[in-house]
């Protein structure tokens, strides 16, 4: 999960310079894998953590680890590809 994790944090450095990016769980499988509040973005745009969200889901584009981006409310929230994850699971698990 960490290389998913990784790539998505990376995706954002790229729209958004000078900011700690840190990622959150959903408390709901169906908001996501990974959420990033866009709060503390609020202050830098002078803008609606709302509209900040929105902006950026459609700024970032999907990779071969992301499926899905979505703004829901404040939260920019990101679903990996499980196809991904399980080829990866399966091959790590073969190495070893």
């Amino acid at each position: 999960m960490d290389k998913f994790k990784e790539g998505i944090i990376k995706s954002i450095k790229k729209e958004v310079k000078d900011t700690e990016i840190i990622l959150e769980v959903p408390p709901k499988p169906e908001l996501g894998d990974y959420a990033f509040p866009c709060f503390s973005l609020a202050k830098v745009y002078k803008k609606n953590p709302n509209e900040i969200a929105s902006e950026l889901a459609t700024k970032i584009k999907k990779s071969k680890l992301i499926a899905e981006i979505k703004a829901i409310g404040p939260y920019l929230n990101f679903f990996i590809k499980k196809n991904t994850l399980t080829e990866e699971t399966i091959n790590k698990i073969l190495k070893q």
